[in-house]
């Protein structure tokens, strides 16, 4: 075990830091069309390209 007692509390963490970064976030992201490419494969129908 480490620092997150389950893998659920871990991945709500990520979420609400990503929440808290993206309402500032303004530039565009470098070479984001390839990285979404390869969460898509990565990740399935879990991951939605937009």
């Amino acid at each position: 075990k480490g620092v997150f007692p389950t893998n659920h509390a871990l991945y709500k963490l990520v979420y609400l830091a990503y929440r808290n970064i993206r309402k500032k976030w303004t530039m565009p992201l470098a070479n984001w069309g390839q990285t979404a490419q390869q969460l898509a494969i990565k990740f399935g129908d879990r991951f939605k390209i937009m």
